[in-house]
């Protein structure tokens, strides 16, 4: 063999090994290549499941956040239906129930009517424009004349008496918050009206002799009137019993009708502000002025206020003073709803009751007028039965005058007589103007008075004259 084909061949083997090991060294590069992109592949899975199970557990932890929520929410609505010490009334140690119906009833408005914003409007511009008459009757006073008031005489167990004696009270609690003295002098008189000749006795004439005395809502007889203008310094009068018009003076201020006394009190002594809901409330569910278009539910209203303050005999045995402090706080902080809600089932007591009484009524003839007449008299009850009388006989197509209820009442020694319309305003009849008339003619001390559609007055029962008379004689 040449030496040239030996080189050739040395030459070959040589070439032949490095490509081997090229192809080795390729082969051993793809093969890390393959385990780092097999290692970056795991490495992304690992990272991946990390980040699911971040996921997961953010969504476990979210769950639980909720879970938590729910039942502190749960809690919170346990606590709040549960009875706790804020619902326990501080002086008596018992359930405050007024406190948790306050709570229920927060941001509601059940005496809403159903007029439009724009109706709603220009009935209360037509409300608050009507008063020119006592703010006319207010000019003609000086202010001296105002702060020298120092007695405030008013129609007890009546919701416009006590209302509107609640109101020029608190004025006056305003006015002397800092004087002490001038406080404790204040007077307050809670009395019924009358139409009898009443003469003070001494002890009665030292409440009255020099002060400064204001009579609100109360129906006095002339005389009485005139014999208080002789004790005392100054008798000022805001009323809206329409029989003491001829009495008008510049000291003596008698509503039109319009309004009654405890709206057209507040605008005397609050002459700029606007009346608030509760007066004008009381005011129109006195004197019915446009009753049906301010607002709903007026009578359950009226209710509640009755049996709760103004006709609560436990009540009103506190001190006066005491007594309109707490109607003025019923003014400036009551809700109207919370007492629609408790007159609602006052009224489903009085209206079974009413139904079952006034049933027995039966037709007659009183002083000439056409009545349903009833032996009947009971404290909150009387004026339900009466308009129920009235009611039943207009459904059985009997239409009558009005109602006739009467009862013996040994502490006044005579009747006690109420009549009573279905107070609409197409009725002629004055029923106040007839009581005072047959009050007048019985001859009881306490004798007669009321408004048009409903009159009150007592009756003797002596040898000459018993209830009967009134149905069998014509005495007017």
């Amino acid at each position: 063999m040449s030496k040239k084909s030996t080189k050739v061949k040395s030459k070959n083997k040589s070439n032949n090994n490095i490509k081997q090991k090229t192809k080795k060294e390729n082969n051993i590069k793809k093969n890390i290549d393959t385990k780092k992109k097999s290692i970056k592949v795991k490495v992304k899975k690992e990272d991946n499941k990390k980040k699911d199970n971040k996921k997961d557990n953010n969504k476990k932890e979210e769950k639980k956040d909720n879970k938590k929520e729910e039942l502190s929410n749960l809690d919170d609505n346990e606590n709040e239906n549960e009875v706790n010490l804020s619902d326990i009334h501080k002086e008596s140690g018992k359930i405050d129930f007024d406190k948790i119906l306050e709570k229920c009833l927060k941001g509601k408005d059940l005496m809403s009517s159903s007029l439009n914003a724009n109706e709603k409007k220009k009935l209360n511009e037509e409300y608050d424009n009507s008063f020119g008459e006592i703010l006319k009757f207010r000019d003609n006073m000086t202010k001296s004349d105002i702060e020298s008031i120092d007695t405030i005489v008013y129609h007890n167990e009546n919701n416009d008496g006590i209302f509107g004696a609640a109101v020029a009270y608190h004025f006056y609690c305003e006015l002397y918050k800092n004087n002490t003295n001038k406080l404790n002098n204040f007077r307050l008189i809670p009395d019924k009206p009358t139409k009898q000749i009443r003469y003070l006795n001494p002890k009665e004439q030292e409440k009255y002799k020099d002060r400064n005395v204001l009579i609100i809502d109360l129906d006095y007889a002339t005389e009485y009137i005139k014999s208080l203008q002789n004790i005392a310094k100054n008798v000022y009068i805001i009323d809206d019993h329409s029989a003491a018009n001829v009495q008008r003076t510049n000291k003596i201020f008698v509503s039109s009708g319009q309004q009654a006394a405890c709206a057209n009190v507040f605008k005397f002594f609050y002459p700029k502000e606007k009346i608030p809901q509760i007066i004008k409330i009381v005011d129109i569910s006195d004197s019915k002025s446009g009753l049906s278009k301010y607002t709903n539910y007026m009578n359950l209203f009226t209710l509640y206020i009755g049996h709760r303050f103004t006709h609560n005999k436990q009540f009103l045995r506190k001190e006066p003073k005491e007594v309109l402090k707490t109607i003025w706080e019923v003014i400036e902080n009551g809700n109207p709803s919370s007492f629609v809600i408790a007159g609602h089932y006052m009224d489903e007591v009085s209206e079974s009751l009413k139904e079952q009484i006034a049933i027995n009524a039966k037709p007659a003839s009183f002083q000439g007028y056409k009545v349903a007449t009833l032996n009947f008299n009971s404290p909150g009850l009387t004026k339900p039965v009466s308009r129920q009388i009235n009611t039943n006989y207009e459904r059985m197509g009997q239409p009558i005058d009005f109602s006739v209820l009467f009862g013996y009442e040994f502490t006044a020694n005579g009747y006690s007589v109420t009549l009573m319309d279905n107070h609409k305003p197409t009725s002629t009849i004055d029923l106040g103007e007839i009581a005072r008339k047959l009050g007048k003619i019985g001859g009881h001390p306490k004798q007669g008075s009321g408004h048009q559609h409903i009159g009150h007055f007592y009756w003797p029962r002596n040898k000459s004259l018993d209830i009967w008379d009134l149905f069998e004689k014509k005495y007017i």
